[in-house]
């Protein structure tokens, strides 16, 4: 089990493909961040969902997810135009998260207050994001 950031990303960096690093992500998301909720989303080239697995919520979430639109969640926008982690809390104020489309048509149908991801870049281009959410 990872028990550190900093051991995470040495066993991200050295998995062999997209199965691993999920695998080793998902094993131990909820631990390290101490999230109720984590998961990873892998994503084709116009952003849409292809495969996802998740932890600490119903599947129910990606189909509101959906509606509203990857292009529409301002901290996947984030992500993906500076090629970090991000967290609401970087981007918004209290107020301001709590009044944004995605918190209230997605995030807080599921009671999920915080909300952090990490883009996944492989050969250039947006493979996917990875996950962790409080309630």
């Amino acid at each position: 089990m990872v028990q550190t950031l900093h051991s995470l990303v040495s066993s991200l960096a050295i998995a062999q493909n997209e199965s691993e690093l999920r695998s080793r992500f998902m094993d131990c998301a909820r631990e390290l961040f101490e999230a109720e909720t984590w998961g990873w989303k892998s994503l084709n080239d116009r952003f849409e969902i292809v495969d996802c697995e998740l932890q600490g919520v119903s599947n129910t979430i990606l189909k509101h997810y959906q509606e509203v639109g990857c292009d529409r969640d301002p901290l996947m926008r984030f992500a993906i135009e500076h090629h970090t982690p991000v967290h609401e809390q970087i981007i918004f104020t209290s107020e301001q998260w709590q009044c944004s489309l995605i918190y209230q048509h997605v995030f807080s149908r599921y009671h999920i207050e915080h909300i952090a991801i990490a883009p996944i870049i492989g050969n250039g281009r947006l493979l996917g994001k990875m996950y962790v959410a409080r309630t």
